[in-house]
């Protein structure tokens, strides 16, 4: 298993296991996620694997659906959160603020079915339909994220992830050739990913179980901050966070 590759639980790993326990707090967030994602826009790209696997022309092909496409699907998914939970994500620091708040209580059930959700995120297979329908809503998620960066240092841009500072073999990383923000100095991290990992991490924790108290997460927020501080570090400059910028600035 890569370095970077999220940690799955010895119980999400063991065959046909789902995760029928619900903690009773969830009932309702999980009727209502459900029922909104239902129709939701499906992501589907020209090749359905991984792209560190396609060859560099392929790799390129889904690139470019991608940029064809992300506009669309961050206006689809305003529209979505804004009729369904009321949320204007305006590009404002607020809407960072909102959309945390909102990820602390959903984003364990954007995607109940555990089995292959991993698989499925990282090659479009099992296709993000049906029981893997939230897939495509913890994408735009992260699209959301990156257009928000960019509009906030306009110096970022999507591009493809060609490098790997933890690996050293950059074709043995799952983001090698996925959408990622590029025009930092110093590496800002994978937003597609970044929901992701909230939803992954929250897939692992006890929330799920109704003997647990639900604790609240921040990690979005905790993400823009820390992206925008690392964006504004210029070129060549010795990095040293000495403080921590978790609750930094979101603008």
């Amino acid at each position: 298993m890569a370095d970077d590759e999220p940690k799955i639980p010895k119980f999400i790993k063991r065959k046909g296991y789902n995760m029928k326990i619900l903690n009773p707090k969830y009932y309702v967030p999980y009727m209502k996620i459900s029922s909104a994602l239902h129709g939701y826009d499906m992501y589907s790209p020209p090749h359905k694997s991984n792209e560190s696997s396609l060859t560099e022309e392929k790799a390129k092909e889904n690139f470019d659906f991608f940029v064809i496409s992300k506009n669309n699907r961050v206006r689809i998914f305003r529209k979505w959160i804004e009729d369904n939970f009321y949320i204007n994500l305006d590009y404002s620091a607020a809407s960072i603020e909102k959309l945390s708040d909102w990820m602390a209580i959903y984003a364990p059930i954007i995607v109940r079915v555990r089995k292959d959700f991993f698989i499925s995120y990282y090659t479009y297979n099992p296709e993000w339909n049906g029981k893997f329908i939230g897939c495509n809503l913890i994408f735009d998620i992260g699209l959301y994220i990156g257009e928000y960066l960019i509009k906030k240092r306009s110096f970022l841009h999507w591009d493809m992830y060609r490098y790997n500072n933890v690996i050293g073999d950059m074709n043995k990383s799952q983001f090698y050739n996925k959408p990622f923000i590029a025009g930092s100095f110093y590496e800002i991290g994978n937003v597609i990913f970044c929901p992701f990992w909230e939803c992954s991490n929250a897939l692992g924790s006890e929330l799920i179980f109704s003997n647990v108290k639900i604790n609240k997460s921040d990690t979005l927020r905790a993400f823009v901050s820390q992206a925008i501080y690392m964006a504004d570090i210029p070129a060549r400059a010795q990095m040293q966070i000495t403080e921590d910028v978790k609750d930094g600035p979101l603008e």
